[in-house]
């Protein structure tokens, strides 16, 4: 039974590390190349960054189980604590940054109204500015105002303001011109 726990715990660690290595190419391959788009210029760094952690950890977790070092171990076992507790800690974070943002219910709308004073006043200065210009540009590569633009939106208004679209849909909406605020506030009387 320890060997075969050993050996899943290794396995697993091996596929880790490969994750890792991968990524780590690949945010190396955008170092090099110049020729990227700014969303991928914007994950070059932690990219990076994530690709070199993953190894590392699970280079430790294949150490300490393929090879019965009980330090690397129970380093291994500590980090991945850590790590754990960071995600809830982050979790947590999100929450309370969020928490006003959970939208106000339009009367015969299918989706909610969110104004960006709902959210907290750090999120707001976070995404605000060159942030929002880069993640604009995103939304743009990304094709966000291609794929509403294909017959979703352009129905007659009353069938539109009944779908059930998600607040990055609404505000996309808004983005890609293709419905103004002004047409918004007419038809919300």
């Amino acid at each position: 039974m320890f060997r075969v726990s050993n050996f899943v715990v290794g396995l697993a660690n091996t596929l880790v590390m490969l994750v890792g290595v991968s990524a780590i190419g690949y945010s190396i391959y955008m170092f090099v190349h110049q020729d990227v788009t700014d969303c991928e210029s914007a994950i070059r760094a932690p990219l990076l960054t994530t690709g070199i952690i993953l190894f590392v950890v699970s280079l430790i977790g294949v150490i300490g189980s393929c090879f019965k070092e009980n330090l690397a171990m129970v380093s291994y076992l500590i980090i991945l604590f850590a790590g754990i507790l960071a995600l809830m800690i982050f979790s947590i974070f999100l929450f309370f940054v969020t928490n006003k943002g959970a939208g106000h219910v339009v009367s015969g709308r299918g989706y909610r109204e969110y104004r960006t004073v709902d959210f907290s006043t750090w999120l707001n200065g976070f995404v605000g500015g060159k942030r929002w210009v880069g993640i604009r540009s995103c939304l743009a590569e990304a094709s966000v105002c291609d794929d509403l633009g294909d017959g979703r939106v352009s129905q007659i208004a009353d069938v539109f303001y009944h779908k059930n679209l998600s607040p990055i849909q609404v505000f996309s909406l808004f983005e890609c011109n293709f419905i103004s605020v002004t047409n918004v506030l007419k038809h919300r009387q």
